[in-house]
């Protein structure tokens, strides 16, 4: 019998998908192990996210899954738009099969760092495949991805879209990303979104400094942010 494998699907820097801890175990095992098996259909229990964006309260969602970031670009990155990336996914879903796929056209050294209750994880191409996933495993990788632009003003990054969908419904995800820069050259010119209740629990919380800036945001929907930098000099 083959079985499905589960796309955790991330695009560009870096967004995720991936599937609802909301359906039963029942539902769930038929699906994943019957090839036949019609799409299950997601719980009515709560209202459906159909892609907007909706802030949510980071304390009720501690718990859910958290895609952890961590960009730097160095001096060269300015010549060549390579980035070092660092990426960590926390409180994954339990699935027998799972693929992480990413769709950046330029990635390169993808690897492996590190993973927790997954039988095993290999690279294989620009995808990270994990068989025997448990609830609440970890996966850790790095790579180097062709992300920032020049533009007339000096320099871009986007990052996302950022979403946890299944079917139709998107569900509760905690993004957190960090980018550290060179100061004595370049600095934050603009950032989207700018801040969402940045004081509230509920909202995007955002850090700068004079040569790094993060930001941590637990939502529904989709999140999609922009960087600026223009030179010092």
């Amino acid at each position: 019998m083959t079985k499905k494998i589960i796309p955790l699907i991330v695009i560009i820097l870096f967004s995720s998908t991936t599937i609802s801890q909301n359906l039963s175990k029942e539902q769930l095992d038929k699906w994943i192990n019957d090839p036949d098996a019609p799409i299950p259909e997601v719980t009515k229990k709560r209202k459906i996210n159909e892609g907007q964006l909706t802030f949510l309260d980071r304390v009720k969602h501690k718990d859910v899954m958290h895609s952890e970031n961590k960009i730097v670009i160095k001096p060269d990155s300015l010549k060549n738009g390579w980035v070092t990336l660092n990426q960590c996914y926390r409180n994954l879903d339990a699935f027998p099969r799972v693929e992480v796929i990413y769709t950046q056209r330029q990635i390169k050294d993808l690897k492996v760092l590190r993973v927790e209750k997954i039988a095993s994880a290999k690279v294989k191409g620009t995808s990270v495949q994990m068989e025997k996933v448990q609830k609440g495993a970890t996966l850790c990788v790095s790579a180097q991805v062709k992300s920032l632009t020049k533009t007339s003003a000096g320099y871009m990054l986007e990052n996302g879209p950022y979403k946890r969908k299944f079917l139709d419904g998107y569900f509760p995800l905690r993004v957190s990303v960090s980018v550290s820069y060179p100061g004595n050259i370049l600095k934050i010119a603009g950032l989207t979104p700018e801040s969402y209740n940045n004081n509230a629990n509920t909202g995007m919380l955002i850090h700068k400094a004079s040569n790094m800036v993060r930001f941590d945001a637990t939502f529904e929907g989709i999140l999609k942010t922009r960087i600026d930098f223009s030179k010092t000099l």
